[in-house]
């Protein structure tokens, strides 16, 4: 495991300008390290039998999970420094320019095979979440009203039952087919199928129910507008109102990188009410990592 990660680390540092690569193989070694940490517990979760998007709710058992499975999210909305942000874009310009299908072949070809090390498990998590960061980024422009009727944490889980079924297949191992880039569209299908049945059943349902789906699609519109922790903040609360889980600021922070304590979420709850309730909720900044992709789509 520790050599395939390696690999694969050196072709990220290949992304970055020659200047900055001493600093970032400093911080890959770091993160390698977390690697074998996520590893182990989604091994231990495979073991057990219980999907990736139930284990990551288990901050107790699954913490590593949990950050990366709602950390993702918390990326997306990450605020960078301008130079920060230049930088930044010249990676995303690059790895968008660069022959990086033999990676993701690579990739898959390890989740799918490896049964006997903790790589086969870390690259089948990875591979999972990579299928629901680029969902989340080609839908962005219209995923509020999504976000307003649960689809995408039902998309957490028919997502993984996908990705094992294309693991299982021989006809992925051909060398034609971009296993990532099949993956994906298949995840976006699935998600327009979810928002298909989401639209009948609003049709059909009171009055009360579609005035309540339209303040769930303000809210999440607000919240693509954020940065990452008040973004997390609103997510929680339209978690709770669309069937799923609200959780309380502890096991927020513990499952969020951007809140850094129970104290800081509850911190900052309270200075988000106050600027949602004089209307004062700030405009994208512009430098968030999601602007960048959005902008490079």
């Amino acid at each position: 495991m520790s050599r395939a990660l390696s690999r694969y680390g050196e072709e990220l540092l290949d992304l970055y300008p020659q200047e900055l690569r001493p600093d970032m193989a400093a911080a890959m070694q770091e993160l390698l390290r977390d690697a074998f940490d996520l590893a182990r517990e989604v091994d231990a979760a495979e073991r057990a039998g219980i999907p990736f998007a139930e284990a990551a709710r288990d901050t107790a058992t699954y913490p590593t999970m949990a950050r990366a499975h709602f950390g993702l999210l918390d990326l997306l909305h990450t605020e960078f420094a301008p130079h920060e942000h230049r930088t930044l874009e010249h990676v995303v310009t690059r790895a968008a320019d660069a022959d990086v299908d033999h990676v993701r072949r690579n990739w898959f070809l390890v989740a799918a095979e490896d049964r006997d090390t903790l790589s086969g498990p870390l690259m089948r998590f990875l591979l999972y979440q990579a299928v629901r960061l680029n969902v989340w980024v080609l839908t962005w422009g219209e995923g509020a009203a999504l976000e307003a009727t649960g689809a995408f944490r039902e998309l957490d889980e028919r997502a993984e039952v996908q990705l094992r079924s294309r693991l299982a297949m021989d006809e992925m191992h051909d060398p034609a087919v971009r296993p990532l880039h099949v993956l994906v569209a298949e995840a976006v299908d699935e998600l327009s199928q979810i928002w298909d049945t989401r639209k009948r059943e609003l049709t059909a349902g009171s009055r009360d129910a579609i005035e309540l789906f339209r303040g769930l699609a303000r809210a999440a519109d607000v919240a693509r507008n954020l940065g990452a922790g008040d973004a997390a903040l609103v997510r929680n609360e339209i978690e709770g109102a669309t069937g799923g889980e609200q959780i309380g600021s502890r096991e927020l922070s513990e499952r969020c990188p951007s809140l850094a304590s129970q104290n800081a979420t509850d911190q900052r709850r309270r200075r988000l009410l106050a600027r949602l309730h004089e209307d004062a909720a700030p405009e994208p900044s512009g430098l968030r990592f999601i602007d960048l992709l959005s902008a490079k789509h």
